[in-house]
């Protein structure tokens, strides 16, 4: 009886899906789907796409960036945070995941800062003037 009535309710819900999709071509056709992830860690815009990780929120302000990201941690030595050429690197130093994320812009280190607070990391990119050439490379310091 109960699958009686499951098959009434799937067979009305195929036939409306059928029905909203217009006629089907003639000869076989099927449906697919795919399971697990089809994309890298990571698109180009620098945006996460791995459900495992939280995304790194990007926020443009007149002279600098902020990223932030909900890590869930507090220990701020557990992570590195580096700045190489064009590359923001935030490292996990104890299972050694790393999170990559392209710059548009040149970084002035000596006036970017970190800090971790209630385990969301907020990094601060300070961007590097036109004609200006400071250290744009090195680690941050995690407050």
């Amino acid at each position: 009886m109960i699958d009686d009535d499951f098959e009434s309710v799937f067979r009305r819900l195929l036939e409306s899906l059928r029905g909203s999709l217009g006629a089907f071509p003639e000869g076989t056709t099927s449906f697919s789907y795919v399971t697990g992830s089809v994309f890298s860690d990571t698109d180009t815009e620098g945006r996460i796409l791995s459900d495992s990780e939280p995304d790194i929120e990007r926020i443009d302000l007149e002279d600098e960036v902020l990223f932030i990201a909900n890590i869930g941690y507090n220990d701020p030595s557990e992570y590195s945070i580096k700045v190489e050429a064009k590359t923001l690197r935030i490292i996990h130093e104890i299972d050694g995941k790393e999170r990559r994320v392209d710059l548009d812009f040149d970084v002035e280190i000596n006036h970017s800062h970190a800090s971790l607070r209630n385990g969301v990391l907020e990094i601060s990119l300070k961007i590097e003037k036109k004609g200006n050439s400071g250290n744009r490379e090195g680690y941050l310091t995690i407050d």
